[in-house]
């Protein structure tokens, strides 16, 4: 989020079921694993409950931005996997009206190996190009740079509805690694352009 302009959706609370309210209520996307830009390891989701939650590791702030890091191992019930740290490296130039995330995921299987898909989710149609995924609005552009030789990217569709039971349409990159990973560090470059609003 950067002045109030969401680069990747937070969906919030979904249209109100008795499912919903229930013991299926993480089959939902906005409760559930595919309604947050978190990655699939070895094909699992995060796991619900409280035993499977992220610790905070860094929070330190600078005159452009920020740093934050998250250990999100216990959040995957997965025995292979080791460790699997996030870390945020936000910059933000107000001059210009831009910011950069440098998103690096850091995962270590031990002797295992994994496969790691990237998820991101947003309600604006994210355009595939060589080693770039564009996401444009009349708020300004996000694009993010990938390793087409490290990972394949596709595009999900979801249809769903708010709380208010308005029907949206969302969307969920997916970058695949082509190769299993064992102890290697993902690192993904996210650059935001914001129209100037008259």
């Amino acid at each position: 989020m950067w002045r109030g302009r969401a680069c990747c959706a937070i969906l919030g609370q979904g249209c109100i079921t008795r499912d919903y309210s229930g013991e299926a209520r993480y089959s939902f996307l906005h409760t559930g694993h595919k309604g947050h830009s978190v990655p699939l390891i070895n094909g699992l989701t995060q796991k619900e409950g409280s035993g499977h939650r992220a610790a905070p590791l860094r929070y330190e702030r600078h005159a452009s931005g920020l740093d934050f890091s998250l250990d999100l191992t216990q959040a995957y019930d997965d025995p292979n996997l080791k460790l699997f740290v996030r870390q945020f490296e936000w910059s933000v130039d107000e001059q210009n009206q831009a910011a950069t995330l440098q998103l690096a995921d850091r995962f270590d299987f031990g002797a295992s190996t994994g496969i790691v898909t990237e998820c991101f989710i947003s309600l604006v149609f994210p355009v595939i190009e060589e080693n770039t995924v564009v996401w444009t609005s009349r708020h300004g552009k996000l694009t993010l740079q990938f390793d087409r030789e490290l990972c394949a990217a596709e595009v999900q569709t979801f249809e769903t509805q708010t709380h208010h039971g308005e029907d949206i349409t969302v969307y969920r990159l997916q970058l695949d690694a082509r190769q299993p990973i064992q102890s290697q560090a993902i690192s993904l470059l996210f650059n935001a352009a914001l129209v100037m609003e008259p």
